[in-house]
Protein backbone atom coordinates (compact mmCIF):
# COMPACT_ATOMS: atom_id res chain seq x y z
CA UNK A 1 0.00 0.00 0.00
CA UNK A 2 1.35 3.39 -0.95
CA UNK A 3 2.23 5.79 1.85
CA UNK A 4 -0.57 8.28 2.31
CA UNK A 5 0.20 12.01 2.44
CA UNK A 6 -0.05 13.67 5.85
CA UNK A 7 -3.41 15.20 6.70
CA UNK A 8 -2.83 18.97 6.92
CA UNK A 9 -3.82 21.27 9.78
CA UNK A 10 -4.71 18.44 12.15
CA UNK A 11 -2.85 17.48 15.30
CA UNK A 12 -2.35 13.73 15.44
CA UNK A 13 -1.90 11.42 18.38
CA UNK A 14 -1.06 7.72 18.45
CA UNK A 15 -2.54 5.81 21.37
CA UNK A 16 -1.63 2.28 22.43
CA UNK A 17 -4.26 -0.06 23.89
CA UNK A 18 -3.23 -3.31 25.56
CA UNK A 19 -5.64 -6.26 25.61
CA UNK A 20 -4.75 -9.23 27.79
CA UNK A 21 -6.55 -12.15 29.44
CA UNK A 22 -6.05 -15.75 30.50
CA UNK A 23 -7.81 -16.91 27.30
CA UNK A 24 -5.70 -15.16 24.64
CA UNK A 25 -2.21 -13.88 24.01
CA UNK A 26 -1.83 -10.20 24.89
CA UNK A 27 -1.95 -7.76 22.01
CA UNK A 28 -1.27 -4.04 21.71
CA UNK A 29 -3.26 -1.99 19.20
CA UNK A 30 -2.09 1.37 17.87
CA UNK A 31 -4.87 3.87 17.20
CA UNK A 32 -4.40 7.16 15.34
CA UNK A 33 -6.52 10.08 16.52
CA UNK A 34 -7.05 13.34 14.66
CA UNK A 35 -7.47 16.06 17.27
CA UNK A 36 -9.64 18.68 15.61
CA UNK A 37 -12.53 20.41 17.43
CA UNK A 38 -14.51 20.52 14.18
CA UNK A 39 -13.96 16.85 13.44
CA UNK A 40 -13.56 14.79 16.58
CA UNK A 41 -11.93 11.56 15.40
CA UNK A 42 -11.29 10.20 18.89
CA UNK A 43 -11.44 6.84 20.65
CA UNK A 44 -14.79 7.14 22.42
CA UNK A 45 -15.79 5.02 25.43
CA UNK A 46 -18.22 2.94 23.35
CA UNK A 47 -15.43 1.61 21.14
CA UNK A 48 -13.44 0.49 24.18
CA UNK A 49 -16.35 -1.60 25.47
CA UNK A 50 -16.97 -3.16 22.04
CA UNK A 51 -13.27 -3.94 21.66
CA UNK A 52 -13.20 -5.66 25.05
CA UNK A 53 -16.16 -7.85 24.04
CA UNK A 54 -14.43 -8.76 20.76
CA UNK A 55 -11.19 -9.66 22.52
CA UNK A 56 -13.00 -11.77 25.14
CA UNK A 57 -14.96 -13.65 22.43
CA UNK A 58 -12.42 -13.84 19.61
CA UNK A 59 -13.62 -17.30 18.58
CA UNK A 60 -16.91 -15.77 17.49
CA UNK A 61 -15.13 -13.97 14.68
CA UNK A 62 -12.79 -16.69 13.42
CA UNK A 63 -13.38 -20.01 11.66
CA UNK A 64 -11.80 -23.33 12.61
CA UNK A 65 -14.08 -25.86 10.93
CA UNK A 66 -14.67 -24.33 7.52
CA UNK A 67 -12.68 -23.28 4.47
CA UNK A 68 -14.42 -19.90 4.35
CA UNK A 69 -13.50 -16.87 6.46
CA UNK A 70 -16.19 -15.01 8.35
CA UNK A 71 -16.91 -11.55 6.95
CA UNK A 72 -17.01 -8.74 9.52
CA UNK A 73 -18.36 -5.31 8.56
CA UNK A 74 -17.73 -2.25 10.75
CA UNK A 75 -20.11 0.68 10.21
CA UNK A 76 -19.12 4.24 11.09
CA UNK A 77 -15.67 2.95 11.99
CA UNK A 78 -14.05 6.28 12.93
CA UNK A 79 -10.72 5.34 14.50
CA UNK A 80 -11.69 1.69 13.79
CA UNK A 81 -10.46 0.20 17.08
CA UNK A 82 -12.63 -2.96 16.70
CA UNK A 83 -11.31 -3.62 13.18
CA UNK A 84 -7.72 -2.88 14.23
CA UNK A 85 -8.03 -5.25 17.19
CA UNK A 86 -9.42 -8.06 15.04
CA UNK A 87 -6.68 -7.48 12.47
CA UNK A 88 -3.95 -7.64 15.13
CA UNK A 89 -5.41 -10.74 16.78
CA UNK A 90 -6.32 -12.81 13.73
CA UNK A 91 -4.11 -11.90 10.78
CA UNK A 92 -1.03 -13.75 12.06
CA UNK A 93 0.15 -16.58 9.77
CA UNK A 94 0.69 -18.67 12.93
CA UNK A 95 -3.01 -18.61 13.76
CA UNK A 96 -4.65 -22.04 13.76
CA UNK A 97 -8.00 -20.66 12.64
CA UNK A 98 -9.01 -18.93 9.43
CA UNK A 99 -8.82 -15.15 9.92
CA UNK A 100 -11.97 -13.16 9.20
CA UNK A 101 -12.33 -10.84 6.24
CA UNK A 102 -12.60 -7.33 7.71
CA UNK A 103 -14.39 -4.40 6.07
CA UNK A 104 -14.05 -1.01 7.78
CA UNK A 105 -16.42 1.66 6.49
CA UNK A 106 -17.26 5.26 7.20
CA UNK A 107 -18.71 8.31 5.46
CA UNK A 108 -17.53 8.46 1.85
CA UNK A 109 -17.80 12.26 1.82
CA UNK A 110 -15.05 12.54 4.49
CA UNK A 111 -12.08 10.72 2.91
CA UNK A 112 -9.68 11.70 5.68
CA UNK A 113 -11.49 9.24 7.98
CA UNK A 114 -10.80 6.41 5.54
CA UNK A 115 -7.22 7.61 5.00
CA UNK A 116 -6.69 7.58 8.77
CA UNK A 117 -7.98 3.99 9.02
CA UNK A 118 -5.57 2.91 6.27
CA UNK A 119 -2.65 4.55 8.06
CA UNK A 120 -3.66 2.95 11.38
CA UNK A 121 -3.81 -0.49 9.73
CA UNK A 122 -0.32 0.08 8.34
CA UNK A 123 0.90 1.10 11.82
CA UNK A 124 -0.46 -2.23 13.10
CA UNK A 125 1.35 -4.32 10.49
CA UNK A 126 -1.37 -4.57 7.82
CA UNK A 127 0.65 -3.34 4.88
CA UNK A 128 -1.71 -4.21 2.03
CA UNK A 129 -5.45 -3.96 1.50
CA UNK A 130 -8.06 -5.67 -0.63
CA UNK A 131 -8.76 -5.43 -3.59
CA UNK A 132 -5.38 -3.95 -4.57
CA UNK A 133 -3.83 -6.93 -2.79
CA UNK A 134 -6.13 -9.89 -3.66
CA UNK A 135 -4.80 -12.07 -0.83
CA UNK A 136 -5.43 -9.45 1.85
CA UNK A 137 -8.24 -10.00 4.35
CA UNK A 138 -8.84 -6.29 5.05
CA UNK A 139 -10.82 -3.73 3.05
CA UNK A 140 -11.44 -0.02 3.74
CA UNK A 141 -14.18 1.79 1.84
CA UNK A 142 -16.83 4.47 2.13
CA UNK A 143 -20.42 3.51 2.94
CA UNK A 144 -23.23 5.92 3.67
CA UNK A 145 -26.09 4.68 5.86
CA UNK A 146 -29.26 4.39 3.81
CA UNK A 147 -27.33 4.35 0.52
CA UNK A 148 -28.53 1.30 -1.40
CA UNK A 149 -26.90 2.14 -4.73
CA UNK A 150 -24.71 0.16 -7.07
CA UNK A 151 -21.51 1.65 -8.45
CA UNK A 152 -21.96 4.17 -11.25
CA UNK A 153 -20.02 6.87 -13.05
CA UNK A 154 -21.34 9.44 -10.56
CA UNK A 155 -20.82 7.14 -7.56
CA UNK A 156 -17.85 4.88 -8.42
CA UNK A 157 -17.77 3.03 -5.11
CA UNK A 158 -21.51 2.65 -4.78
CA UNK A 159 -23.50 1.98 -1.63
CA UNK A 160 -24.72 -1.12 0.18
CA UNK A 161 -25.82 -3.04 -2.91
CA UNK A 162 -22.35 -2.64 -4.43
CA UNK A 163 -20.72 -3.71 -1.17
CA UNK A 164 -22.87 -6.85 -1.01
CA UNK A 165 -22.07 -7.56 -4.66
CA UNK A 166 -18.36 -7.31 -3.86
CA UNK A 167 -18.78 -9.49 -0.75
CA UNK A 168 -20.46 -12.21 -2.83
CA UNK A 169 -17.03 -13.27 -4.05
CA UNK A 170 -15.48 -13.43 -0.56
CA UNK A 171 -15.70 -16.46 1.72
CA UNK A 172 -19.27 -17.73 1.87
CA UNK A 173 -20.44 -14.55 0.19
CA UNK A 174 -22.29 -13.38 3.32
CA UNK A 175 -21.65 -10.82 6.05
CA UNK A 176 -21.53 -12.70 9.37
CA UNK A 177 -21.19 -9.82 11.85
CA UNK A 178 -21.82 -6.08 11.74
CA UNK A 179 -19.95 -3.95 14.28
CA UNK A 180 -20.60 -0.37 15.33
CA UNK A 181 -19.53 1.78 18.27
CA UNK A 182 -21.49 4.90 19.21
CA UNK A 183 -23.62 4.48 16.10
CA UNK A 184 -26.68 5.74 18.03
CA UNK A 185 -25.23 9.20 18.58
CA UNK A 186 -27.14 11.52 16.24
CA UNK A 187 -30.93 10.82 16.24
CA UNK A 188 -31.48 11.72 12.55
CA UNK A 189 -29.02 8.92 11.68
CA UNK A 190 -30.88 6.21 13.61
CA UNK A 191 -33.29 5.20 10.85
CA UNK A 192 -30.80 5.21 7.94
CA UNK A 193 -28.48 3.10 10.11
CA UNK A 194 -31.18 0.58 11.03
CA UNK A 195 -32.47 0.47 7.42
CA UNK A 196 -28.95 -0.50 6.33
CA UNK A 197 -28.59 -3.07 9.11
CA UNK A 198 -32.09 -4.45 8.45
CA UNK A 199 -31.38 -5.16 4.80
CA UNK A 200 -28.29 -7.17 5.76
CA UNK A 201 -30.01 -9.07 8.59
CA UNK A 202 -33.39 -9.64 6.96
CA UNK A 203 -32.51 -10.08 3.28
CA UNK A 204 -28.79 -10.74 2.89
CA UNK A 205 -28.04 -13.08 5.82
CA UNK A 206 -30.74 -13.74 8.48
CA UNK A 207 -28.14 -15.41 10.71
CA UNK A 208 -26.01 -12.26 10.88
CA UNK A 209 -25.86 -10.11 14.02
CA UNK A 210 -25.31 -6.38 14.65
CA UNK A 211 -23.13 -5.76 17.72
CA UNK A 212 -23.16 -2.12 18.71
CA UNK A 213 -22.28 -0.07 21.77
CA UNK A 214 -23.83 3.26 22.69
CA UNK A 215 -23.54 5.78 25.48
CA UNK A 216 -26.72 6.44 27.46
CA UNK A 217 -26.74 10.21 26.97
CA UNK A 218 -30.47 10.86 27.25
CA UNK A 219 -33.52 8.99 28.54
CA UNK A 220 -35.46 10.75 25.80
CA UNK A 221 -33.91 8.62 23.06
CA UNK A 222 -35.61 5.41 22.03
CA UNK A 223 -35.36 3.06 19.04
CA UNK A 224 -38.05 0.50 19.90
CA UNK A 225 -40.35 1.74 17.16
CA UNK A 226 -37.53 1.66 14.60
CA UNK A 227 -36.55 -1.88 15.56
CA UNK A 228 -40.17 -2.94 15.08
CA UNK A 229 -40.47 -1.05 11.80
CA UNK A 230 -37.37 -2.66 10.31
CA UNK A 231 -38.03 -6.19 11.57
CA UNK A 232 -35.33 -6.29 14.25
CA UNK A 233 -35.04 -7.12 17.94
CA UNK A 234 -32.33 -6.50 20.52
CA UNK A 235 -31.08 -7.28 23.97
CA UNK A 236 -28.46 -5.68 26.21
CA UNK A 237 -25.38 -7.80 26.92
CA UNK A 238 -24.37 -7.34 30.58
CA UNK A 239 -20.72 -6.58 31.20
CA UNK A 240 -20.18 -9.72 33.26
CA UNK A 241 -20.84 -11.84 30.16
CA UNK A 242 -17.52 -10.67 28.74
CA UNK A 243 -15.66 -10.01 31.99
CA UNK A 244 -15.41 -6.28 31.37
CA UNK A 245 -13.26 -4.45 33.94
CA UNK A 246 -13.99 -0.74 33.82
CA UNK A 247 -11.19 0.12 36.24
CA UNK A 248 -8.70 -0.61 33.44
CA UNK A 249 -9.73 2.67 31.82
CA UNK A 250 -9.65 4.86 34.92
CA UNK A 251 -6.70 7.17 34.25
CA UNK A 252 -5.82 10.25 36.25
CA UNK A 253 -4.06 13.35 34.99
CA UNK A 254 -0.41 13.84 35.90
CA UNK A 255 -1.07 17.26 37.46
CA UNK A 256 -3.09 15.66 40.26
CA UNK A 257 -0.01 14.13 41.93
CA UNK A 258 -0.30 16.28 45.05
CA UNK A 259 -3.92 15.29 45.59
CA UNK A 260 -3.14 11.64 44.98
CA UNK A 261 -0.62 11.35 47.78
CA UNK A 262 -3.09 9.85 50.25
CA UNK A 263 -5.14 7.94 47.68
CA UNK A 264 -8.30 9.96 48.39
CA UNK A 265 -8.57 11.31 44.84
CA UNK A 266 -8.29 7.81 43.40
CA UNK A 267 -11.04 6.59 45.71
CA UNK A 268 -13.25 9.52 44.72
CA UNK A 269 -12.79 8.80 41.02
CA UNK A 270 -13.55 5.11 41.44
CA UNK A 271 -16.67 5.88 43.49
CA UNK A 272 -17.91 8.34 40.89
CA UNK A 273 -17.18 6.07 37.93
CA UNK A 274 -18.71 2.95 39.45
CA UNK A 275 -21.72 4.54 41.18
CA UNK A 276 -24.08 2.81 38.73
CA UNK A 277 -22.05 -0.34 38.15
CA UNK A 278 -22.09 -3.12 40.71
CA UNK A 279 -20.40 -6.51 40.44
CA UNK A 280 -19.22 -5.78 36.87
CA UNK A 281 -22.81 -5.52 35.61
CA UNK A 282 -23.77 -3.30 32.70
CA UNK A 283 -25.40 -0.20 34.20
CA UNK A 284 -29.21 -0.14 34.17
CA UNK A 285 -29.26 -3.42 32.26
CA UNK A 286 -32.65 -4.33 33.71
CA UNK A 287 -34.40 -1.42 32.02
CA UNK A 288 -32.67 -1.99 28.65
CA UNK A 289 -32.06 1.70 27.90
CA UNK A 290 -32.71 2.91 24.38
CA UNK A 291 -34.65 -0.21 23.44
CA UNK A 292 -37.20 -1.05 26.14
CA UNK A 293 -38.96 2.01 27.51
CA UNK A 294 -40.95 4.91 26.10
CA UNK A 295 -39.01 8.08 25.50
CA UNK A 296 -41.33 10.44 27.34
CA UNK A 297 -40.16 13.33 25.15
CA UNK A 298 -42.60 16.22 24.97
CA UNK A 299 -41.04 17.40 21.72
CA UNK A 300 -38.15 16.78 19.39
CA UNK A 301 -36.94 20.29 20.13
CA UNK A 302 -36.64 19.53 23.85
CA UNK A 303 -34.67 16.37 23.05
CA UNK A 304 -32.32 18.26 20.74
CA UNK A 305 -31.73 20.95 23.38
CA UNK A 306 -30.88 18.32 25.99
CA UNK A 307 -28.55 16.48 23.61
CA UNK A 308 -26.77 19.68 22.61
CA UNK A 309 -26.15 20.58 26.24
CA UNK A 310 -25.00 17.03 26.95
CA UNK A 311 -22.61 17.06 24.02
CA UNK A 312 -21.14 20.41 25.06
CA UNK A 313 -20.64 19.10 28.58
CA UNK A 314 -18.73 16.07 27.37
CA UNK A 315 -16.52 17.87 24.91
CA UNK A 316 -15.83 21.00 26.94
CA UNK A 317 -16.55 20.51 30.63
CA UNK A 318 -15.26 16.98 31.10
CA UNK A 319 -12.03 17.50 29.19
CA UNK A 320 -11.33 20.79 30.95
CA UNK A 321 -12.18 20.00 34.56
CA UNK A 322 -12.53 16.26 35.08
CA UNK A 323 -9.81 14.54 37.13
CA UNK A 324 -9.79 11.77 34.54
CA UNK A 325 -9.38 11.89 30.78
CA UNK A 326 -11.94 11.52 28.00
CA UNK A 327 -12.63 7.87 27.37
CA UNK A 328 -12.17 6.74 30.98
CA UNK A 329 -14.53 5.09 33.42
CA UNK A 330 -16.50 8.24 34.12
CA UNK A 331 -18.02 7.97 30.65
CA UNK A 332 -17.68 4.22 30.24
CA UNK A 333 -20.10 3.66 33.13
CA UNK A 334 -22.95 4.77 30.84
CA UNK A 335 -22.01 2.54 27.87
CA UNK A 336 -24.20 -0.41 26.87
CA UNK A 337 -23.66 -3.24 24.39
CA UNK A 338 -26.55 -4.33 22.17
CA UNK A 339 -27.00 -7.62 20.32
CA UNK A 340 -29.38 -6.86 17.40
CA UNK A 341 -30.75 -9.48 15.02
CA UNK A 342 -33.72 -10.26 12.79
CA UNK A 343 -37.00 -10.64 14.67
CA UNK A 344 -37.42 -14.24 15.82
CA UNK A 345 -33.68 -14.95 15.72
CA UNK A 346 -32.64 -13.44 19.06
CA UNK A 347 -32.32 -16.50 21.28
CA UNK A 348 -31.12 -18.67 18.41
CA UNK A 349 -28.31 -16.25 17.58
CA UNK A 350 -27.45 -15.22 21.15
CA UNK A 351 -25.06 -18.11 21.74
CA UNK A 352 -21.65 -16.50 22.25
CA UNK A 353 -21.45 -17.61 25.92
CA UNK A 354 -20.57 -21.11 24.78
CA UNK A 355 -17.66 -19.81 22.69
Amino acid sequence: MATLPPIPHLRRECKHYLFASDKHLPVTVKVLELLDPDFGLYVWPSSLVLAEFIYHHLRLFTTSNSTHPKVILELGAGTALPTLLLARCTQSPRSASIPPFLIATDRPEVPRILDNICEALSANGIASLYPEAPLSHVMVRGLGWGDFSLASDRHPQGGLFQLLKDVSGIGSGKIDFILGSDTFYNPPDFEPLLATVSYILCHHNPESVFLTTYQDRSAKRNIDHLLQKWGLEARVIPWDEFAFDMSKYIVQNDDDDEDQSDGSMEDEIMDQATSEVKDNQSPKASRMPLVNYSSGSESDEMDEDLEEKDGNRELDGDMATSPHRMGDGGAISSVHLLWICKQGQLWRSYSFRSE
